[in-house]
């Protein structure tokens, strides 16, 4: 059975040593928790955590009362990286967050997008394996040249073609462009509109839609504003 990304867990007497093929991240929300990854203990609290690699063993002595933030599989964490050191220090900016994942990982009934969206500031806050850096820039590459050639594709089929997760998709462009993938195609066909316009003014809205394969001028129109501002064909853009 497939563990949820984010749960709150409480730790509790010694747990068997065992390994999971996937990532794991251990946060202690309150109270203290003694884990020990790969033959190296440490005691963990507010303020710290574990880093667990995919396939690495590990077992918990719980003395004391806690409550856990526990994030599996984070999107950002490329699997076949093993971290240099499993216990780390939080920043002040992850403590923040802290309270935001305990009330995701609560509720039963997230919507996806919050998910992600936290999931990914947790990852460019924690110090995770950057050693499949170039995978992953490969992969934005690969993603800005096909939504350059097919500015209009669904984000669902981009996260298809690239094989890999929605939320995979979702962290790759926070991490490289700092930004959602649907902003930055909206972004992207901004662009494009701008420039069709520009070699072309005499072009209506409705020919520039069915040249982006857009379904209407209303929709070209909606999304220019959203990224512009104003009106695609605003007479001060193109001065």
């Amino acid at each position: 059975m497939e563990r949820s990304k984010l749960e709150t867990l409480c730790y509790s007497g010694t747990g068997d040593p065992h390994a999971h093929h996937h990532t794991q991240i251990v946060i202690p929300f309150s109270g203290s928790l003694e884990l020990e990854v790969n033959g190296r203990q440490s005691i963990i609290e507010k303020g710290s955590a574990a880093l667990i690699s995919q396939t690495q063993k590990h077992h918990h002595y719980a003395q004391k009362q806690n409550e856990c933030i526990v994030v599996n599989n984070i999107p950002s964490w490329d699997s076949e990286a093993e971290v240099q050191s499993s216990f780390i220090n939080l920043t002040s900016e992850t403590l923040q967050l802290l309270p935001f994942l305990k009330h995701l990982s609560s509720h039963s009934s997230v919507e996806e997008h919050k998910l992600e969206t936290s999931l990914a500031l947790l990852g460019l806050l924690l110090p995770l394996p950057k050693t499949k850096l170039t995978r992953s820039a490969q992969l934005f590459k690969k993603a800005e040249s096909i939504l350059s050639n097919t500015p209009n594709i669904k984000i669902k089929a981009l996260a298809e073609q690239l094989h890999i997760s929605h939320s995979a998709l979702h962290s790759l462009f926070i991490k490289h462009a700092n930004t959602t993938p649907k902003q930055f195609q909206q972004s992207r066909l901004a662009d494009k509109i701008e420039q069709l316009l520009i070699s072309d003014p005499h072009q209506t809205l409705d020919e520039l839609a069915f040249t982006l394969n857009l379904p209407d001028a209303t929709s070209l129109a909606r999304i220019y504003k959203r990224v512009r501002n104003t009106s695609p064909k605003s007479q001060s853009t193109f001065k």
